[in-house]
């Protein structure tokens, strides 16, 4: 048996694709699961000689050559923990751990520093582009701790070379693989992707809720509606696959699959953590957080049933409906919007973490692979290419150009939705955003004369430099 080049832990499907998808390149692959069962499918499917599977956790390592590389896709959380526990003892200083799952960034920053003390290298690497992904060539997103250099470059050549084979292209044939200086960095980019991914989401699922309840388009006219802009601006992923699943007949009856669905959204913590995050930090992203509310409320579908019953809002047939085919230009400029606050939350950890994340190399590895990627992204690159540290990226003239025009159409549609009680809860997130951010003069100052009133909390002013506290009565 040859000895494997990189090992893999964990074969849920995910796992088993990516195991696949390094043998296929010809990197022979060990890999072994807690549960023998699906090894033993894995191997009996796919099995040959680059890919080769192990009952017990020392076989396992006894397979792989030295220094040790080992990729784990396991479940966030406990059972990343519960791995390392039984690993650490029997891996050697130099070895190379990789945890590819969905771990929150502050959890693989105490990893790489408790795995550091044995001499073992820990690399935090987000993976994003879902099983076809895994198999084919996903984006992934690999951050590394200072004793694997801080400027981003793995000390390990031959580690970076498997990856690279196993990766999807960005739009110059390059591998979709960023390395970022600093532990936990590169699940954190991972964590901020897939917020971007709810935000999207969102804004793609509002705009078929539009047309299908004030436009009343069925399905398929929806469907073919994506389709034709999948071959424009909006050229992406996400637009592609929302076509296809519009279109879907519905296997087990008459109709539209998509009808039969039933409307509560799922999520994995990803989008919270990216909240939460966000609010940690003082940096806005509105966009995500009402995506994130929106699954929630999804949730509660049997309230909304009995409360749809109770709150019988109508639709105003006398309303002039403007033409639909422009919610392509606000759509597009929404998901400017999605990206703008998601790259900006990333900006500002890196800062503060004193982290090495170049936000167009970050755009570059999402230009393949992963669930975000999409035409748009060879823009936003070359916008990054020129922008100062003190600059928003509001600030950046090609952003305006795309915004300025666009957003003169969002009142007319937004006021559209209210009337016809369609709720727009993403793209009313993401024009207030911008509104709010070009401001010159908002509110805020009536807020601090209320907390200097009941708390004393004081406040600065315009005209005079100093700290203030006003006896209000």
């Amino acid at each position: 048996m040859r000895m494997a080049q990189i090992g893999i832990i964990g074969l849920g499907v995910m796992g088993a694709n990516i195991a696949r998808n390094f043998a296929s390149k010809g990197i022979v692959t060990s890999v072994y699961n807690r549960s023998s069962e699906k090894t033993d499918a894995l191997l009996q499917e796919h099995g040959n000689e680059f890919l080769q599977g192990h009952a017990n956790l020392a076989d396992f390592l006894v397979s792989l050559e030295k220094p040790r590389k080992i990729l784990l896709m396991v479940t966030a959380g406990a059972p990343v923990d519960a791995v390392l526990e039984a690993l650490t003892s029997l891996l050697a200083p130099g070895d190379i751990v990789i945890d590819g799952g969905n771990s929150l960034f502050s959890d693989t920053q105490r990893r790489t520093a408790q795995l550091a003390k044995a001499g073992i290298h820990y690399i935090g690497m987000g993976i994003s582009g879902g099983e076809e992904g895994a198999l084919h060539g996903p984006s992934m997103m690999a951050g590394i701790g200072n004793e694997l250099g801080q400027q981003g470059m793995a000390s390990d050549m031959v580690l970076k070379e498997l990856l690279e084979k196993a990766t999807a292209r960005d739009f110059t044939n390059g591998p979709c693989l960023g390395w970022f200086g600093g532990a936990g960095s590169g699940h954190y980019v991972k964590m901020i992707h897939n917020g971007i991914e709810y935000a999207i989401m969102e804004l793609i699922a509002e705009t078929y809720q539009l047309l299908r309840k004030a436009y009343q388009l069925s399905p398929d006219q929806i469907a073919q509606l994506f389709a034709q802009w999948q071959k424009g601006k909006l050229n992406s992923y996400l637009i592609d696959i929302t076509a296809q699943v519009l279109a879907k007949k519905d296997d087990f009856g008459d109709g539209f699959l998509i009808d039969k669905i039933k409307d509560q959204a799922g999520q994995k913590g990803t989008g919270q953590w990216t909240v939460q995050d966000a609010f940690s930090r003082g940096i806005p992203v509105p966009s995500i957080v009402t995506a994130v509310e929106a699954r929630q409320i999804s949730s509660f579908r049997s309230i909304r049933v009995r409360l749809a019953q109770q709150y019988p809002f109508g639709k105003n047939n006398s309303i002039q409906l403007p033409p639909y085919e422009q919610l392509e230009d606000m759509l597009f400029s929404g998901i400017v919007l999605c990206y703008i606050q998601g790259l900006t939350l990333i900006a500002t950890t890196a800062k503060e973490q004193s982290w090495h994340i170049d936000l167009s190399e970050v755009i570059r590895i999402w230009q393949g692979g992963c669930i975000i990627r999409a035409t748009l992204l060879t823009n936003i690159s070359n916008w990054l290419k020129n922008i100062s540290a003190e600059q928003h990226l509001l600030e950046i003239p090609a952003v305006k150009e795309i915004l300025l025009p666009y957003m003169s159409l969002w009142p007319e549609y937004l006021n559209m939705a209210m009337v016809c009680h369609v709720p727009l809860m993403g793209y009313q997130a993401s024009y207030q955003y911008l509104l709010a951010m070009t401001e010159e003069q908002c509110s805020a100052n009536l807020i601090q004369g209320l907390r200097d009133f009941f708390g004393a909390h004081t406040y600065e002013r315009l005209d005079k430099e100093g700290i203030f506290h006003t006896v209000w009565e």
